[in-house]
């Protein structure tokens, strides 16, 4: 006697050693412990990426950006995938019940989270095909209409010379809402430009993030734009102006301004002298040029204001300003070692709402971003 096992979802046979018994119908896979040859049963299988997904918070009526699965057969048969679907306030399309998918083989999912109401919303992806059901739950947050806010709702930027590129502005963006919302990357055309941005692909619940505009005039005269980001909200859109204005020839009269020298972040240099000065323009190590007859002295509490009317070499002229001297807070020694220096920009950028501050930091920044331009010394 001896035993025949068959794989395919078939008995166990006991047979006598005279005995030849051909199996069908029920599989592949027969063989005898006293035989060669015989296959393996090949089966399907279907398996998704992910064990779960969640959509952050989204405004009820709207439509989330599309999260994606993809379905692998990690089977040994072809998959015969006949309907995708989900359940709740989900909606999903695929491309997997367009044909069989072969061993090894994948197709994408797209789940969309339309929340009919506010607070928590459950539902569940279901893939049915000739394998066994794979599922996966499904996870969103409604929350109320406008809970997304941003500002200002128009941004306008003062008269910019062309090839040069004014001082940033700032579109914030609020989540209102405690609960985390998606976000999706800012665009902005024409003559304006995204120049730094800490929004993510989301935004925490009752969190800000902002977006720093810079204006690059290519031609004069008005100059329009919109600035678009689509939130848990929808679109929202923030107009956005400036003027281009042609460089003149000639020298540039400077606009007034203030500032404050400090010691650290709080403690005002007292009587320290402040000049400013108009960056070489002949060369690496080119001398600076002094834009002030006599230097301003700052008071009690480190401040200066420099008047308007002194002359830069020009209007796109790099000004900056150093201060010396000082004695740092009421009880302090006059200490003729101090030296601050802080950018101020573009003389034509200089405005009389410009305020800078000269201390440590900016210092240590200053001299880092001028560096490349500095003749070499010795110490």
């Amino acid at each position: 006697m001896f035993l025949l096992q068959r794989f395919a979802r078939c008995s166990t046979l006991l047979l006598s050693a005279s005995l030849v018994l051909v199996l069908t119908g029920c599989g592949s896979g027969a063989g005898s412990s006293g035989g060669t040859g015989g296959g393996s049963t090949t089966t399907p299988a279907a398996t998704l990426n992910l064990t779960s997904l969640t959509f952050v918070g989204q405004s009820v009526s709207s439509s989330s950006p599309a999260q994606s699965l993809t379905l692998t057969n990690s089977g040994t048969a072809s998959l015969v995938v006949t309907s995708v679907a989900a359940s709740g306030d989900f909606s999903a399309t695929n491309t997997c019940t367009a044909a069989a998918i072969p061993v090894n083989g994948t197709c994408a999912i797209q789940i969309m989270f339309v929340p009919t109401a506010t607070g928590t919303r459950t539902g569940t992806l279901t893939v049915s095909s000739n394998a066994a059901t794979a599922t996966v739950p499904l996870t969103g947050m409604g929350i109320a209409a406008g809970a997304v806010s941003i500002s200002p709702t128009s941004l306008s930027f003062p008269a910019t010379y062309l090839t040069t590129t004014s001082v940033g502005r700032n579109i914030t963006v609020t989540n209102n809402t405690a609960a985390a919302v998606y976000l999706q990357t800012p665009a902005l055309t024409g003559d304006f430009h995204i120049a730094t941005t800490n929004c993510g692909t989301s935004l925490a619940a009752n969190s800000s993030c902002a977006v720093t505009i810079n204006f690059a005039p290519t031609a004069a005269g008005n100059r329009t734009a919109n600035f678009t980001i689509v939130d848990a909200g929808g679109t929202q859109t923030v107009a956005v102006t400036g003027t281009g204005q042609t460089i003149p020839t000639g020298s540039f009269s400077g606009s007034s301004f203030t500032g404050k020298v400090l010691a650290g972040t709080t403690t005002p240099v007292i009587g320290a002298s402040v000049q400013i000065y108009a960056a070489g323009t002949s060369g690496n190590g080119s001398q600076a040029n002094a834009l002030l007859g006599t230097p301003v002295v700052t008071d009690a509490t480190g401040a200066f204001t420099v008047a308007a009317g002194y002359s830069c070499p020009a209007a796109t002229s790099q000004a900056y300003a150093i201060a010396s001297g000082g004695k740092p807070g009421a009880a302090g020694t006059v200490n003729s070692a101090i030296t601050f220096i802080a950018p101020l920009g573009l003389c034509s950028q200089i405005t009389s709402s410009t305020s800078v501050v000269l201390n440590e930091a900016t210092t240590a920044a200053t001299v880092w971003a001028m560096s490349q331009f500095m003749a070499s010394c010795s110490t």
